[in-house]
């Protein structure tokens, strides 16, 4: 089973706090807690640890495994030296 966000609503995971952008996605996607722990083959309790606020310490894998089950891809590059941190204008910008 597959879901994905409409990229083009107005999503930056950049902004606001984890919690809350994991619950909104989530909803957004139609899933529930149980549906959205089984596509990114995490349990159930650490996706309601996060969206309440609850889990203040996640793995990285599992933050990649959570946004992946959203179609989001994670990725990390080293900065160039003398580089600014992309933002929002410059990423939408960038040639896929």
């Amino acid at each position: 089973m597959s879901f994905s966000i409409d990229k083009t609503e107005d999503f930056n995971p950049l902004e606001g706090n984890m919690n809350d952008e994991i619950r909104r996605m989530r909803r957004i996607s139609g899933m529930t807690q149980e549906e959205l722990s089984a596509s990114a083959d995490v349990s159930r309790s650490l996706i309601d640890g996060i969206e309440n606020g609850r889990r203040k310490f996640v793995r990285f894998d599992s933050i990649v495994k959570i946004l992946d089950a959203f179609g989001f891809e994670v990725v990390i590059r080293p900065k160039r030296k003398g580089e600014e941190p992309l933002d929002q204008t410059e990423e939408k910008n960038e040639p896929r």
